[in-house]
């Protein structure tokens, strides 16, 4: 299926899948969660710096080419700038809702959908969900409405760490619920290398890091003196 008849399905959700390095651990990601592209719009945001790492387009073909595509930013985004495309990507589609795993996240073969059945069951309840957690947000869901009444990720203060900290205290104080439902009985969620691969697998990214975080930090603590 080409990239335009991908964008052109009409779905109720996209499900997206970022992408820095890590080419081995973003083909777990995509292979693992094909079932929910399949069911939505299925995108991989290519926010690669170093273009001799593998293309994604390489990385998934023949295995998720018929549900997903590959978005390639101008520039590539910061995490709080790539949480803001996924939302105005979700608003543009006029989405109800739109998912996302990790580059390093991984979810247990045919196992996928079981998120979207809690986001369903939700639904069905008329229940104020902001955003359902498996293994807190490596595999999650976001509510477009809630999306809409909160606002974007703050890239400003927090561009790559903190930013989840701050979305969802937001989410919660306009009266949104961001909590983990009862996944373990039904499916496996896994945040491979004890997470932040992409710093890890780049040394500039995590000297840039050791600067940035306490800087982050400093800024959160000024927000919510409490809870630092």
């Amino acid at each position: 299926m080409e990239k335009s008849k991908i964008w052109e399905k009409q779905a109720e959700f996209i499900h997206f899948v970022p992408y820095v390095n890590c080419p081995d651990l973003l083909e777990k990601a995509i292979l693992s969660t094909c079932d929910t592209a399949s069911k939505g719009i299925g995108v991989i945001i290519d926010n690669r710096s170093d273009l001799t790492l593998p293309d994604p387009k390489d990385i998934f073909a023949g295995k998720g080419d018929d549900c997903f595509m590959v978005f390639t930013p101008d520039v590539p985004l910061t995490t709080a700038q790539t949480m803001n495309l996924m939302k105005k990507l979700a608003t543009e589609k006029a989405c109800k809702f739109f998912t996302w795993i990790h580059g390093d996240g991984e979810v247990a073969e045919g196992s996928s959908l079981v998120l979207i059945d809690e986001v369903e069951r939700a639904n069905a309840a008329a229940e104020k969900w902001g955003c359902i957690f498996t293994l807190y947000d490596i595999y999650s869901a976001f509510n477009m409405e809630a999306c809409r009444a909160v606002g974007d990720w703050d890239w400003l203060r927090f561009p790559y760490y903190f930013l989840d900290n701050d979305y969802y205290n937001r989410m919660r104080c306009a009266g949104y619920t961001c909590e983990e439902f009862d996944w373990r009985k039904k499916m496996n969620v896994q945040h491979h290398n004890g997470s932040s691969s992409t710093i890890k697998n780049d040394p500039v990214r995590m000297r840039v890091n050791d600067y940035l975080w306490p800087v982050q930090q400093r800024l959160f603590k000024e927000k919510y003196p409490n809870e630092i």
